[in-house]
């Protein structure tokens, strides 16, 4: 559905256009390329394929206001919201396949409808967090320093949590503070590579060998 509705968004362009907007977002391939590698393609500099996939960024922005895409991005950005106005990148893809009834929809295609129109913004996965998209900066703020909180204090409750089986509780100590349902405070959690859960079911830090086992003398104290 999406795949064929983008196809009519792009197909009025130019075929250089269409070839730049397809490789740049990976529409086709399910792989971007850089400026680079499209300038040697085509023998031109990379300042000039910038310059295509922005003549061709702005045709499309003209365009998609004339098709059922709008909705698609209207009723996406309504489910983000929803959400504390964030949702970790896989998470959304798996939510907009099952809404809109599309098993084919790819993160490629997600990525370029979400640059058409700007919203939502994108945060490039990092040591930290996986990557995500966010509504604005006062969302993404609530969702860091409730994640900060948290991992201060698990630092402070990790014998109360591994040795009396508590990470519910302690969990609930510091969402309870924030005005957050709690579908939301653990919506902002998931968009963090800090927590995970042990073999026993405990929720804590991943630095913990308790909680992530990696080597041989934490799997021997398990």
């Amino acid at each position: 559905m999406v795949s064929k509705a983008i196809n009519n968004l792009i197909i009025d362009l130019s075929p250089r256009q269409r070839d730049v907007l397809n490789s740049r977002f990976g529409l086709k391939t399910g792989e971007d390329y850089t400026l680079a590698s499209l300038g040697e393609k085509y023998g031109i500099t990379r300042e000039r394929v910038r310059q295509i996939e922005t003549e061709g960024l702005n045709l499309v922005r003209e365009k998609i206001k004339k098709t059922p895409l709008t909705d698609i991005l209207d009723r996406t950005n309504s489910h983000i919201e929803n959400l504390g106005g964030l949702r970790r990148e896989d998470h959304l893809l798996d939510d907009l396949r099952f809404i809109l009834e599309d098993k084919n929809l790819s993160i490629w295609q997600l990525r370029f409808l979400f640059e058409i129109v700007n919203r939502p913004r994108y945060y490039n996965e990092d040591g930290n967090f996986h990557g995500f998209w966010y509504l604005d900066e006062k969302n993404k703020k609530k969702a860091v320093v409730l994640i900060d909180k948290l991992i201060k204090f698990l630092k402070k409750s990790k014998k109360e949590i591994l040795k009396k089986g508590k990470s519910d509780i302690v969990l609930s100590r510091v969402i309870e503070p924030h005005p957050l349902p709690d579908f939301i405070a653990l919506n902002f959690l998931s968009v963090s590579k800090k927590f995970g859960i042990s073999p026993f079911g405990d929720f804590g830090l991943r630095e913990w060998g308790e909680v992530d086992p990696r080597t041989m003398k934490a799997k021997a104290y398990l």
